[in-house]
């Protein structure tokens, strides 16, 4: 028992020590008055509140986060909208087209000479009734094909359209297709 009395005496004593402190440290972010313990409040004034907005507006980190991840989880296919199928339209016809690319499997032989195996952009050209297929590469003009001009679309869903069909073990077809004809050239196999 007197352990006990010992210990509970010991314990009084060091809790009545005053705990003196340099700073505050939590409390004094709170702002707290000594006298009632109830936090002091401030008046703003509006010029102060608006100004306190615009700095909010202008930091919109949490906003542009938010836009950012919502734009991540579009489904696929909600991006595509009436506005712009003239936009898709305008880029598969005239000087902005995106030229479709053929790649040749093999060796062809044209009357200007041999066309080697390799990926190649395809624009169709339709002048005064006659069709030629350029084949380009970066922009420099590979070969310039004959074609004949046809009604068919090779059941290809894009409107815009270049691609190969064997038909034999020495020859093969280059078809096209764009906004303005479609068109076919049959050359040799080297």
């Amino acid at each position: 028992m007197r352990k006990f009395v010992g210990l509970l005496a010991i314990i009084f004593c060091i809790s009545s020590i005053p705990v003196i402190a340099e700073d505050n440290g939590m409390w004094d972010a709170y702002n707290i008055d000594a006298n009632n313990y109830s936090p002091k409040q401030r008046f703003v004034s509006d010029d102060e509140f608006n100004e306190a907005v615009e700095k909010l507006n202008k930091q919109d980190k949490v906003k542009k986060w938010i836009k950012r991840l919502q734009g991540t989880n579009l489904p696929k296919g909600t991006q595509f909208t009436q506005a712009n199928e003239s936009e898709e339209i305008n880029k598969t016809s005239g000087d902005k087209a995106d030229l479709p690319v053929l790649s040749l499997p093999v060796d062809i032989t044209t009357g200007e000479g041999i066309i080697p195996v390799g990926h190649y952009q395809v624009k169709g050209e339709n002048k005064d009734g006659n069709a030629f297929l350029n084949l380009y590469q970066a922009h420099e003009l590979i070969a310039r094909i004959p074609a004949r001009i046809t009604e068919d679309d090779y059941n290809k869903e894009e409107l815009l359209f270049a691609d190969w069909i064997s038909i034999n073990d020495n020859e093969i077809k280059i078809i096209y297709g764009s906004l303005d004809f479609n068109a076919f050239a049959i050359l040799k196999i080297k």
